[in-house]
């Protein structure tokens, strides 16, 4: 068991898991993760035991979705996120410290709560106070 906590943490898992490169193909990665029938809503424990059904939840009812439409989508979204997490670490002078105030910006210790307030809140040009991850899956999954 991996007991690394914090920037240590944030920092092994962009290492293991963070391709920048999929942030040049986006399209086909949703598209082969969603199909895929062992992709794990948990991501293999990043987001904690159970924090994959969590996040389905909080973001289901905060976009009107059905959380188990959420769950099929986590899978595909965190090689993206993880991706531009790890682009953001290489090229910003933050570097992990950076990324891990990001993640966990109210600091208390949860990261579901911070990553779904911030893929939420509007953005410019994001329309009807939806955020960039309303926007996406709004989009995929057939609402406006």
């Amino acid at each position: 068991k991996d007991e690394r906590g914090g920037d240590e943490r944030v920092n092994h898992i962009l290492n293991k898991y963070g391709d920048p490169s999929v942030l040049d193909n986006i399209q086909d990665i949703i598209a082969r993760k969603i199909n895929d029938p062992t992709a794990d809503a948990n991501l293999g424990g990043l987001l904690g035991t159970g924090g994959g059904v969590q996040a389905a939840q909080v973001l289901g009812k905060s976009l009107n979705i059905d959380a188990s439409k959420i769950m099929k989508m986590i899978p595909a979204l965190a090689p993206i996120i993880l991706g531009a997490l790890t682009r953001k670490r290489d090229t910003s002078n933050a570097g992990i410290g950076g990324i891990g105030a990001l993640l966990d910006a109210d600091g208390d210790g949860s990261i579901i709560d911070d990553i779904a307030g911030f893929l939420l809140k509007s953005g410019a040009g994001q329309g009807k106070g939806r955020g960039v991850l309303g926007s996406l899956l709004g989009g995929l999954l057939g609402r406006k």
